[in-house]
Formats: structure tokens, C-alpha cells, sequence
């Protein structure tokens, strides 16, 4: 459930009530128009109630974009718990944008994996981006001990008749996830 803007809808009904109010002068300035009667304080009035507007749906589109930096959603690290009775397995798994510092570790993690294409490399996201000029996101998957143990290069593409999403290697029929396996 959104949770109320304060102030918004009583913007919202003195905006109803302005365009209201600017048809009917809109009105009585073309009826007096067309009797040849003086329309200029109708005229004035009506640029007055037409800047009320402008200001008022200004402050309504700043109430409505405030309050959706307030709510904006921000992903948090993902943690996969360890399976039951599997002393093997790493404690557990945060995946997280791979860090800079990383990001060697990230290639060298790509070269040894058997799964492995030359796609998943975080070069190419860095090649796309510089190439098409679309953001780019690397995320790495993290054992209890901060080793790597999978890789997602992914892309955000922005289109107006798809949207806004992310993808893996768009360009290429390669890529998505690596990682090593889980459920052993």
C-alpha cells in the first residue's frame, strides 16, 4: 500500500478547480469576442489562473518525484544459506556488484572455469559500455571467506517500447551465469 503524499491531494483538487475555471473564462472570452464586446480583464484573468496552473502542476510533479527518491528501491547483498548436513559447502554466498579491486580475481576465476566463454569476462562489460554507452553491472558471488565462486556480467538496456531492464550480453548468444555448483 503507497503511502500518502502530504499535501498532494489538495493540490490536485485546487488544480481541478483552476482548469475548471480556466475553461469557463476561456469561454467568456470567445462569447465576448464574438459580441465585439472588450475582453481584456477576462483576458488577464485568465493568464492569471493559466501561471496558477503551471506553478501548481510544477509543485505537484516535485511532490510526486520526492517522494519517489524517498521510496527508491535499493538491493541489498543476497545471501544464500549453506544446505543442510553439507559440511563441504561454503557457509554461505553474498552476491554483490564485483568490486574494483576484484575484478583480476573475477578474470581469473572466468579463465579457470571450465563454463567458462570469453563473454563472461568483465573486459567485455567494460567494452560494451565504452561501445554503446549502456551502464554495466558485474556481479560476483562471494564463499564465507571472500573467494569468488560465480560471475553474472550484466547490461541495462533502455528502450522506450521494452523498458528499462538488464540483461546478460545482449550482443552475444553467450554469457549469464557462472558459477560453481551449489548442490553437491
Amino acid at each position: 500500500m503507497e503511502t500518502p503524499i502530504p499535501g498532494l491531494e489538495a493540490s490536485k483538487a485546487r488544480l481541478d478547480e483552476l482548469k475548471s475555471d480556466k475553461g469557463r473564462l476561456s469561454r467568456l472570452v470567445g462569447e465576448a469576442r464574438k459580441s465585439g464586446t472588450n475582453a481584456d480583464e477576462l483576458i488577464a484573468e485568465l493568464q492569471q489562473v493559466s501561471s496558477e496552473i503551471k506553478q501548481l502542476q510544477k509543485q505537484v510533479k516535485q511532490q510526486l518525484n520526492g517522494a519517489q527518491a524517498q521510496n527508491k528501491w535499493t538491493p541489498k547483498p543476497i545471501t544464500i544459506p549453506p544446505a543442510v548436513g553439507n559440511t563441504t559447502m561454503a557457509q554461505a554466498i553474498a552476491v554483490e556488484p564485483c568490486a574494483d579491486s576484484d575484478i583480476h580475481h573475477a578474470e581469473a576465476y572466468v579463465a579457470r572455469h571450465p563454463a567458462a566463454s570469453v563473454w563472461h569476462r568483465p573486459c567485455i562489460s567494460s567494452f560494451i559500455s565504452k561501445t554503446y554507452g549502456h551502464n554495466t553491472r558485474y556481479l560476483c558471488a562471494y564463499d564465507d571467506v571472500g573467494g569468488i565462486v560465480g560471475v553474472l556480467p550484466l547490461v541495462q538496456l533502455n528502450s522506450r517500447l521494452f523498458g528499462n531492464f538488464l540483461v546478460s550480453m545482449p550482443y552475444f548468444n553467450y554469457g549469464g551465469v557462472l558459477a560453481d555448483c551449489v548442490n553437491r
